[in-house]
């Protein structure tokens, strides 16, 4: 099976997807890093030299690419928190697709008021949290709430829904 999480940035879904592979023993990889390490700099500097249109389509290929390779295996992958913007209809088709739900109070609270790495931050958050919600339901086959949570006792909620 392959396990995708997605929800907004602060969610909670790098930190979750480390405790379902500790506990499922199943390989687990986060999209942005795998961004990161394909393009050889960070989110941001693609951001800023390439743009988001660059960032979007490098971020598609390696969640199809992804995909297709763990096709018939066991995977749980952290995505990015704008990647069902172009990619839920293939996300709620390819993997079981968990929204991992959480308040502006709660993602402030995890990442702060401004964070320079990510580079949508600057933007009103709740508008950008609202504009994104369709997309997450849209890819959605689960919806899991973290507020309040420790990442322990989202895993239990996880499990409990895809036994």
């Amino acid at each position: 099976m392959i396990l995708t999480l997605e929800g907004f940035m602060g969610c909670g879904k790098s930190s979750i997807g480390r405790e379902l592979s500790r506990r499922l023993g199943w390989d687990a990889y986060d999209l942005d890093s795998m961004i990161v390490q394909r393009e050889s700099r960070s989110i941001a500097e693609i951001f800023a030299s390439e743009g988001e249109e660059y960032f979007r389509r490098i971020e598609t290929a390696t969640l199809e690419y992804t995909l297709n390779l763990y096709d018939g295996g066991d995977l749980i992958l952290s995505l990015g928190g704008g990647t069902p913007l172009r990619n839920a209809p293939l996300l709620k088709e390819k993997s079981c697709c968990i929204w991992l739900r959480a308040t502006p109070e709660t993602i402030i609270r995890h990442i702060g008021t401004s964070d320079p790495t990510r580079p949508l931050f600057g933007d009103d958050l709740r508008e950008r949290l609202t504009d994104r919600t369709p997309f997450y339901q849209a890819a959605a086959r689960h919806i899991v709430d973290v507020d309040g949570k420790r990442a322990d006792q989202v895993a239990d909620e996880i499990l409990a829904l895809i036994k």
